[in-house]
């Protein structure tokens, strides 16, 4: 299972009649499955958005926070928010 298929059938389990019925609608059951669709969204890489070329050196913003990288880092994900990150040389 990917994690796209994991984040659609974790979204269409509180809509169906699966969780009210075995464990009950509550704002906690609620609150766990959008922490692990959130979880398993940070996990899914995101390309980086190009933003400057300065002396051939690659830099880059997180597609969610915008916190500014450079390739020569070699990060995977980003230091504040913790997306995994995807730069235009690397294949998903």
């Amino acid at each position: 299972m990917t994690n796209e298929e994991a984040i659609r059938y974790l979204n269409t389990m509180f809509t169906s009649t699966y969780i009210p019925m075995q464990i009950g609608e509550t704002a906690e059951v609620r609150e766990a499955l959008d922490m692990a669709i959130s979880a398993l969204e940070k996990q899914t890489p995101k390309m980086m958005q190009r933003i400057q070329k300065p002396f051939s050196v690659r830099v880059g913003k997180c597609p969610c926070c915008g916190y500014v990288i450079n390739e020569d880092e070699n990060c995977r994900f980003c230091q504040v928010c913790g997306q995994r990150i995807l730069w235009e040389s690397e294949d998903a």
